[in-house]
This record gives structure tokens, sequence and C-alpha cells, in this order.
């Protein structure tokens, strides 16, 4: 009879947390989501943090969560300031999210590469060589979200 018990207490448990498991995966808050409302919640500091870098001033490498990629120029001389926000895998198969400042306020590829951008759905895609690409989207004046796989 406590062998009955002790499988049921087991198995009650075990249901309750792959339930709670189940709960919090479907309710966090998507990777894009958490970057936007980083971006929209320190907007301030990281636009003179960007600024302060497309001015030349390298020394500052991370800003909470977000580390410093640096200053991207295309071959048109436009300018933007990437942040990498997360990522996963290595190369060959990796992915990178994160946002960027685009002065220009014109959307962009990853590292600003010479790449046509395909609009579609509210975002841009762009592809390289293999299986490289990635999207981008606008969060508000100047602000892009990002992700990129390699």
């Amino acid at each position: 009879m406590k062998n009955i018990f002790a499988k049921v207490r087991f198995m009650a448990v075990l249901i309750g947390t792959i339930a709670a498991f189940m709960i919090f995966l479907c309710t966090r808050p998507s990777r894009e989501k958490q970057i936007i409302a980083f971006v929209e919640e320190n907007k301030l500091q990281l636009t003179d943090i960007a600024q302060n870098m497309i001015d030349g001033d390298l020394s500052k490498k991370t800003f909470k969560k977000a580390k410093m990629d640096g200053v991207f120029r295309n071959s048109e001389s436009e300018e933007i300031v990437q942040f990498t926000y997360t990522g996963k895998g290595i190369v060959p198969a990796s992915k990178y999210y994160g946002f960027y400042y685009s002065p220009s306020d014109q959307p962009q590829a990853f590292q600003n590469v010479d790449v046509n951008l395909e609009a579609e759905n509210g975002y841009w895609k762009w592809h390289d060589e293999g299986d490289n690409g990635g999207i981008t989207k606008k969060i508000g004046n100047g602000w892009y979200y990002y992700e990129a796989w390699f």
C-alpha cells in the first residue's frame, strides 16, 4: 500500500513539474519582445552610447545585458552601431539576436554588410552566401531589432 502512495505522489509531482515548465515556456516573452522592451526602457542611455561610439569613443564594451559590437559602415558610408543581446550555437550553426542604432533611420543587415533587404510582413530579410541570413525590424526612431544566422 505504501508503494502505491509513493508512486502516486511521485507521478503528481512529476506532472506538476511538467505543467509548471510548460506554463513558463508558453508565457515568457520571446527574445524579440525582450530585446524591444530592453531598447525602449534604455533608449536614452543607448542613444548616448551609440552617438559616443560614432564619435570615436569605443571604451564602453557592455551596457547591462547588451554587448557593444562596434560601429559598422557599408560601402555608402552609412553607419550603424550594433549591440548583441544574446546568441546561441557555434559557427557554422549559430544565431545572434540584438539591436542596432541607425542614425539615418534606415534598416541594415547584420554588421551593415552590403546585401539587399527584402520587405516582408513588417520585417526586412537578407541573404548572403550559403545559408547566411537574417531579419531586421524597426523598433522606433533609429532603432532596429535583428536576428542573424550563419
